[in-house]
């Protein structure tokens, strides 16, 4: 009797279980629609959850399952129709848990919608987003195409359909961020980091993973993009392969992809690049995701990515820091956060091509880059520097060495920089522009006159020094006698030898009208004259015990 008891007791709590589990599962949808359906955002509230999901079609298999529906931000704000990887940890007895879902496709990533939008499945095929207020967001632009039905795979896969059960369109031939078991990113595709994981700031950011002839490449939008990982070999771990995988096309051409292949198991797993550039594994583990494999971080070290430390950081051994002072003490760059250093760091004047000419250069000792692309070949570095400065759109003159050999190599000239390196043993130099006062350039000359000190030498003794008066300026031009005084002045001040510039009373003389400018100056202003050799004697006369003398000359230079 017992026995009967028992058995019956066991009998009740194992329909009960499976009736939850069959309601469950009902209640996420089912896995295939008809044409003529219109499914309207109504987020469900969770407790439990950040995120609302409004469901539209499910699927199950061994470990996890697959949602397509609305996901939505904890106030339906912003809501990105999505395919949504979820848990089901344990097969046959409970079903999935939708607080906690991950959306690994979106269709509308760059622009959310809010409740009340419509999802339709024309009778012509098409799939249409629209927002609350009728404004179209999204279309699968399948119209026409004999599409029969909506379907989603367990694979996670959303297809639509034709009467041949082919697939008129996926899915998988349009990723965002994320791959699952099984998908393959074939050339001509990308993944594309969101901004946030959040459904109400996930635009498209900064990195993206593609195929590249047989290459998979990791690299940062910019112009022109910047790469920071490539391979063609094939990446395996423990828990997944991602290794390359070949097409043939109709027309006999073969089309290059990378599958991944996760390792059989009842783990719920997908694989994302994340907004911060590092190409991630995901698993369901003790009851929540866990990053189990960081995949790009083995060949590029923690400093190889390119926002690691933010714009113009420099990365020490994980640790961000900004670009040292000049030789001189001047502090060109600031940290954008006091507090924290990763966000990066910024110019402490704004660089622009409006003051371009003011820009100077801080060269960077032990420092390398994550990317080179070389924009001029076989130059030397201070050709490479000058490039740069006669660039407005340039931001570093980044130089390689072509080998230990010659000074001579390549130049690259970024437009943007991102994180830079501290390193030693390497053969690059990294000279960043900054905004400085730079009082002798003038880059509109020509190389043999931009140095204002030379051009002005060489009109000296040709006599010419009215060439150098702005010749735009009509008060400059009509007091031409004026200009010509203050140019022998500033000559005279400029007087390699010490002892032959004059004094600040005798230029205000001079200024007043009460003085003549000396007649015999030399125009060689950037070369000292020789040090003096005759003996210095003490007053006894005797040379060996007098002490050393220091000419002004070196103390002050010239000035």
């Amino acid at each position: 009797m017992n026995l009967n008891r028992n058995q019956s007791f066991r009998c009740l709590v194992f329909f009960l279980i499976l009736l939850i589990y069959s309601m469950d599962a009902q209640s996420l949808g089912p896995p295939t629609a008809n044409l003529s359906t219109t499914w309207i955002n109504k987020p469900s509230p969770s407790i439990h959850s950040a995120t609302q999901v409004s469901t539209i079609l499910s699927a199950e298999s061994n470990g996890m399952a697959f949602v397509f529906g609305f996901y939505c931000n904890f106030d339906s704000s912003a809501c990105l129709l999505s395919v949504l990887i979820l848990p089901n940890t344990t097969p046959n007895v409970s079903g999935p848990s939708v607080e906690f879902a991950k959306p690994v496709w979106s269709a509308n990533r760059d622009y959310p919608v809010k409740v009340s939008a419509t999802l339709e499945l024309t009778k012509d095929g098409d799939l249409i987003l629209a927002d609350a207020d009728d404004t179209p967001v999204w279309s699968t632009n399948t119209t026409s195409k004999s599409v029969s039905g909506l379907t989603l795979a367990e694979s996670g896969e959303l297809v639509l359909f034709d009467d041949n059960n082919e697939a008129v369109w996926s899915s998988f031939d349009h990723p965002t961020d994320s791959l699952v078991d099984g998908q393959i990113l074939f050339s001509g595709m990308e993944l594309t980091a969101s901004t946030s994981p959040s459904p109400s700031n996930s635009t498209k950011g900064l990195f993206s993973l593609a195929i590249n002839g047989s290459q998979l490449i990791g690299y940062v939008d910019a112009n022109p993009p910047q790469f920071y990982f490539f391979t063609d070999q094939l990446i395996h771990a423990p828990l997944f392969v991602f290794s390359q995988f070949k097409k043939l096309e109709p027309n006999g051409s073969l089309e290059n992809g990378f599958l991944l292949f996760f390792m059989p198991g009842y783990a719920a797993r997908f694989m994302k690049l994340e907004p911060n550039g590092h190409l991630v594994v995901y698993e369901w583990v003790s009851s929540q995701w866990d990053v189990v494999w960081d995949i790009l971080t083995a060949y590029t070290g923690e400093c190889g990515y390119p926002m690691v430390c933010g714009r113009y950081g420099v990365c020490t051994n994980g640790i961000c820091s900004c670009p040292e002072a000049a030789s001189n003490g001047t502090i060109h760059f600031k940290q954008l956060n006091n507090w924290q250093p990763n966000p990066g760091c910024e110019p402490v004047t704004p660089i622009s091509c409006e003051h371009f000419k003011d820009h100077t250069l801080l060269e960077l000792q032990n420092t390398d880059y994550f990317f080179f692309q070389s924009d001029m070949e076989n130059v030397d570095i201070e050709n490479c520097k000058l490039a740069c400065l006669r660039n407005c759109s340039c931001k570093a003159a980044i130089f390689r060495y072509g080998s230990v050999d010659t000074p001579r190599g390549g130049c690259f000239l970024p437009s943007e920089i991102f994180s830079l390196r501290n390193t030693t043993g390497n053969n690059y130099n990294v000279t960043m522009s900054s905004n400085g006062t730079l009082k002798n350039l003038d880059r509109y000359q020509p190389e043999e006159d931009m140095h204002l000190l030379t051009l002005f030498k060489r009109k000296a003794e040709e006599d010419q020094l009215f060439d150098l008066v702005d010749k735009s300026s009509e008060d400059m031009q009509s007091h031409g006698a004026e200009v010509m005084e203050m140019l022998r002045i500033a000559a005279w001040c400029l007087q390699s030898e010490f002892t032959k510039r004059p004094s600040m009373s005798v230029v205000v003389k001079v200024l007043e009208g009460l003085m003549e400018v000396e007649s015999n100056l030399v125009f060689c202003f950037t070369n000292p004259p020789a040090p003096r050799t005759d003996p210095v004697v003490d007053n006894n006369g005797d040379a060996d015990n007098a002490p050393s003398v220091l000419l002004p000359l070196v103390l002050s230079g010239p000035r």
